[in-house]
């Protein structure tokens, strides 16, 4: 190294004695980074939608009254209340009979029986679901010679 060392200032000073300057190149390395869209695969997505046909089956409650008409013709004392014998709902009906003395008579009695019945009912309703299927195919360029896969 010293040969080399020795040459240089030998070169250098015979140089500036000539009133030259002398130039060192200076070299620097730059980093030039960037981003840009790679595709990797590519997905498909199918979706189908199916349909069901199915039965039901739901018990329903229904109620229907039927309205007698009893005469009665029954002198009473004063105004009767309405009243239940089981399931019938008994309403009197009076009226003002003008006699020596007013009295009230029973005319008659409207009986009112509740009837229940319960029916199945069965109706046809379509359900329907979404099915989906996903497809994945990864394009030539992100593929390996050996098959190995770049991520």
């Amino acid at each position: 190294m010293s040969d080399i060392a020795s040459d240089d200032r030998s070169e250098s000073s015979s140089l500036r004695s000539q009133n030259e300057s002398l130039v060192i190149p200076v070299i620097e390395e730059f980093l030039d980074i960037s981003k840009g869209v790679v595709e990797t695969g590519v997905v498909r997505v199918h979706k189908s939608v199916r349909e069901q046909q199915v039965v039901i089956s739901e018990p329903l409650t229904s109620e229907t009254v039927h309205v007698e008409r009893v005469p009665m013709d029954v002198i009473v004392d004063g105004p009767l209340p309405v009243r239940s014998e089981g399931d019938v709902t008994v309403i009197p009906v009076v009226e003002e009979v003008l006699v020596t003395t007013k009295q009230l008579r029973l005319v008659e009695e409207v009986r009112i029986t509740r009837v229940r019945s319960t029916n199945v009912h069965h109706q046809n309703v379509t359900l329907r679901a979404e099915d989906v299927d996903i497809e994945r195919h990864a394009p030539v360029s992100s593929v390996k010679a050996d098959g190995e896969r770049l991520d």
